[in-house]
This record gives C-alpha cells, sequence and structure tokens, in this order.
C-alpha cells in the first residue's frame, strides 16, 4: 500500500487520539477502559531492578483497579504524546510520559491497526522518577 501524505495524516490523527485515550485511561485509572485499546493478548514488559516483569492484559487491570486515580484526587495532569513513529499503514510505535501520583513513566506502545481501530500489541514501560 503507498502512503499518500493523506493517508499519512488521517493515521497521525487515529493514533494522537488513541494515545489520548491511553492517557484518559490512566490518569482514572479506569479499567474498564483497558479493551477499548489493549488487543487481549498484547504482553507489558518492565524491568524490575534487575528482572524483566510481564504483565497480560489481564493482570494490568487489576493494576489499575488497585491504584488511587489521579482524578479521584483532582492531582493536575502531567502527561505528553512525545512521539508516533507511523512505519505502515497499520503499525506504529508511541512514546509517552505520564504522572501517576507521585510515579513517572516512560511508555513504548506498539500498536497495529485492526478492523476495529488502533490496538496496542505490546506495551514497555519505565518508571523514571517517584518511589
Amino acid at each position: 500500500m503507498t502512503v499518500t501524505p493523506q493517508l499519512a495524516s488521517a493515521r497521525f490523527h487515529e493514533l494522537a487520539d488513541a494515545a489520548q485515550y491511553y492517557l484518559d485511561m490512566l490518569y482514572a485509572c479506569d479499567a474498564d477502559m483497558v479493551d477499548g485499546i489493549f488487543e487481549k493478548d498484547a504482553r507489558l514488559c518492565t524491568l524490575d531492578g534487575n528482572d524483566l516483569v510481564y504483565r497480560s492484559v489481564e493482570q494490568y487491570k487489576d493494576v489499575l483497579r488497585g491504584r488511587v486515580s489521579p482524578s479521584s484526587t483532582n492531582a493536575p495532569r502531567e502527561d505528553e504524546l512525545i512521539s508516533i513513529d507511523l512505519s505502515t499503514p497499520t503499525q506504529a510505535l508511541l512514546k509517552l510520559k505520564m504522572r501517576i501520583n507521585q510515579l513517572v513513566f516512560i511508555d513504548y506502545l506498539t500498536l497495529i491497526r485492526l478492523e476495529k481501530g488502533w490496538r496496542i500489541v505490546a506495551k514497555t514501560y519505565q518508571r523514571i522518577s517517584g518511589e
């Protein structure tokens, strides 16, 4: 498929919308929103000390359910979409930064565009500050 400027522009807008949905989900710590952006078999990975920690989407929902959401404490939003890498019309990588309470994270999200829209198929993340 040839990527025309119009197609690329449309895809970038779709990805920006997906990123906003993801950031809204994190700000609200809303586990019910997870299925709206994550593919059911997606994998999440982070480094804990020297150990890789993998989570399923279902395990990630439990993490969100266990957090106090920034929205519930009226915390100011601190999140941003740092970059969009659109490698093909159906594959992209997003880099995002967000604060969730005292923790600041950098996330890399690999997305695939399916019939139902952009879906996260892999997430790597790292806490860059906070305890």
